[in-house]
C-alpha cells in the first residue's frame, strides 16, 4: 500500500468527487487516465466524475459490496462458492463454466434466479476475466482503503487540524520505516512478493512442464493444460498477464528451462524500483508558532451535520462478515448470536421476543413453553401456599405444610438460575436469602448472616409466620457468647437455661 493523496471534504456526492479527481488528475498528469485504475465500492459521485475527468481510466467495483447486496437473494453455501469462483476466475472460459453451473440454481424469489442477479450486477467490473493488464493488478476488492481507514481511526475523532496532522506525522514515520525495511533487505523482491512467490512455488510442484519451441512451454496441471511463453510473459491462465508475477505454471516452465524465477518477475515488484518511491518522504514542516496570520476573510469550518445516533468509528461490517470472525486473540473464531434461535418468554413462540409478542393473555397461559418453565409452581387458593425449597450441599429439604395465611418459601428452578451463588455455603444452586438448613428436630430453619440489631428484628419478625430463625456468625451471635436463638412454629422463645 502506497497512499498518494487524501482529503477531507463535506460528504460523498458528485461535486466532492469532481474536485477530487480534477486535482489528482493534474498533481500525477493522469490525462485521459490511460493505464491507470481505480477501484471503489459504488460510491455516490466518483462513477459520474471518473467517466468525466478519466474517460479512459479503468473502473473497478469491489467485490465484497457487490456479493454483500447480492447475498440478500442468495443465502446458499453453493451459489457463495460459485459467485467467488466466477470473481477470481482469470480467464473467460473458466468464467463461463462458473456461470452456467449458477444457471441450473433455481431461485429464492419469483423472477429472480442468482444467475440473473450476478449478470445485472455488470461482473465485467469485478471479474479477472474482463480486467486490463496493463495495470498488473488483480485486486478485486478494496481492501486497501479500508486498511488505511481503519490505521487513521485514532485520528479520526479530533478536531480537523489535528487530524490532519496526525495522519500527516502517521505517514512520515511510515515512509522511514519502510524504506529502511527496503535497504535492509537483500532481496531482489520485496518481503511481500516473495512470500506469495514462495507460495506459489509450492504448487509448481504439481505440474508437468514440456518444452516444445524456444521459451514455449506445455504445462499439465491434472486433467488440464496450459501454454506458457516466456518471451511475451503470458500464460493461457491468464494470471500472469493480469498481476506481473509468474503463476504456477510459469514456474514450473521456468524451473524446466533451468532459469530464475525472479528475472520474470514485473519490474514494478522489485526493490530498487518500489524504494524510490519511498526516498521522497513527507515534507517537514514548521509549528503553529511559525504561521502566519491570514489576510482577508476569515476561513470557517464547514456546517456540521447531526447524524442520528451515538458516532460511529469503527466500519459498519457487512451481513457475511459477521458470521465467523477472528478473536482477538487470534485463537478459534469468536462466537456471534448470529443464526441462534430466540424465544418469546411470554408465549414460548420462536422467532421474536417479549417486545414484539403479539400473542393474548389467554395463549400466554396455554403456552407448553410457559408451562414446562413455571413447572412446580403450586397453584393454590385462599391466602394457603404450600412448596418444596431445595437445598444445597446435600442437605434434605422438608415440605412446609400448607395453612391459612400461611406464606410460602420462594420458588427457586435450579435449572434456569445458573450464576447463583451462597455466601454461606458457597453453593452455586441458590443463594444466602434462600439457603435451608433441616435441623432433625421438624423446625425449618434457615441460616441468616446478619450485621445490624434492625436486620435482626426485622428477621424475628419473619419468624412469627411459621418459619424459624437461626442467628449465626460471628457478626449476627449475640454478645457475651450465649447460644443462638431459637424460635418454633407459634413465635414463642423456650425458657432461658441456667449457667
Amino acid at each position: 500500500m502506497y497512499p498518494i493523496a487524501w482529503a477531507v471534504m463535506e460528504g460523498e456526492n458528485a461535486n466532492s468527487w469532481r474536485w477530487f479527481v480534477n486535482i489528482l488528475s493534474q498533481e500525477l498528469g493522469l490525462t485521459d487516465g490511460r493505464g491507470w485504475t481505480i477501484i471503489s465500492d459504488q460510491q455516490k459521485g466518483l462513477i459520474e466524475a471518473t467517466h468525466e475527468l478519466l474517460p479512459d481510466a479503468e473502473h473497478r467495483k469491489c467485490a465484497c459490496h457487490v456479493y454483500a447486496n447480492w447475498k440478500a437473494k442468495n443465502k446458499t453455501d453453493r451459489v457463495r462458492e460459485l459467485f467467488w469462483k466466477a470473481v477470481y476466475a482469470c480467464n473467460e472460459n473458466d468464467w463461463k463454466k462458473a456461470t452456467k453451473e449458477m444457471e441450473t440454481i433455481e431461485g429464492t424469489e419469483l423472477g429472480s434466479t442468482p444467475f440473473t442477479d450476478f449478470m445485472a450486477a455488470e461482473p465485467r467490473s469485478f471479474c479477472r476475466a474482463f480486467m486490463s493488464t496493463m495495470s498488473k493488478c488483480d485486486s478485486v476488492e478494496r481492501n486497501i482503503c479500508e486498511t488505511f481507514n481503519g490505521t487513521i481511526v485514532k485520528y479520526r475523532g479530533l478536531r480537523i487540524i489535528d487530524m490532519l496532522e496526525g495522519i500527516r506525522l502517521y505517514m512520515m514515520d511510515r515512509f522511514v520505516i519502510k524504506y529502511n525495511i527496503l535497504m535492509d533487505t537483500p532481496d531482489m523482491l520485496c518481503p511481500r512478493i516473495r512470500k506469495r512467490v514462495e507460495k506459489v512455488k509450492e504448487f509448481a510442484r504439481l505440474c508437468i512442464a514440456r518444452q516444445t519451441l524456444a521459451d514455449r512451454c506445455e504445462v499439465k496441471m491434472g486433467e488440464n493444460g496450459y501454454i506458457v511463453d516466456l518471451n511475451d510473459m503470458s500464460c493461457t491462465c491468464g494470471y500472469w498477464q493480469l498481476s506481473g508475477l509468474p503463476c504456477c505454471h510459469a514456474v514450473s516452465a521456468i524451473s524446466h528451462m533451468r532459469k530464475e524465477v525472479d528475472d520474470y518477475v514485473h519490474p514494478c515488484y522489485k526493490a530498487h524500483h518500489v524504494e524510490g518511491g519511498y526516498r521522497v518522504g513527507i515534507a517537514c514542516l514548521d509549528g503553529r508558532q511559525a504561521c502566519p496570520n491570514a489576510i482577508g476573510l476569515a476561513v470557517h469550518p464547514p456546517k456540521q451535520r447531526a447524524m442520528p445516533g451515538r458516532p460511529k468509528k469503527k466500519r459498519r461490517r457487512a451481513a457475511h462478515e459477521l458470521e465467523t470472525r477472528p478473536q482477538r486473540n487470534g485463537v478459534g473464531e469468536e462466537v456471534t448470536r448470529r443464526g441462534s434461535i430466540i424465544y418469546c418468554k411470554k408465549c414460548g413462540v420462536e422467532g421474536h421476543n417479549s417486545r414484539g409478542c403479539k400473542a393474548t393473555e389467554a395463549e400466554i397461559q396455554v403456552s407448553p413453553r410457559r408451562a414446562s418453565r413455571t413447572a412446580g409452581t403450586p397453584t393454590g387458593g385462599g391466602n394457603s401456599a404450600a412448596t418444596t425449597v431445595s437445598a444445597g450441599n446435600n442437605t434434605a429439604a422438608p415440605t412446609v405444610p400448607a395453612g391459612n395465611n400461611v406464606a410460602a418459601p420462594t420458588v427457586l428452578d435450579t435449572r434456569r438460575k445458573r450464576f447463583l451463588h451462597c455466601s454461606k455455603c458457597q453453593s452455586a444452586t441458590h443463594n444466602a436469602r434462600t439457603y435451608p438448613l433441616n435441623r432433625g428436630n421438624g423446625i425449618q430453619d434457615v441460616v441468616l448472616n446478619v450485621g445490624d440489631r434492625r436486620t435482626i428484628e426485622r428477621e424475628m419478625r419473619v419468624a412469627t409466620r411459621g418459619i424459624g430463625v437461626y442467628l449465626n456468625g460471628s457478626r449476627g451471635r449475640p454478645a457475651g457468647g450465649t447460644q443462638p436463638i431459637e424460635m418454633d412454629a407459634q413465635g414463642s422463645q423456650p425458657p432461658p437455661t441456667q449457667p
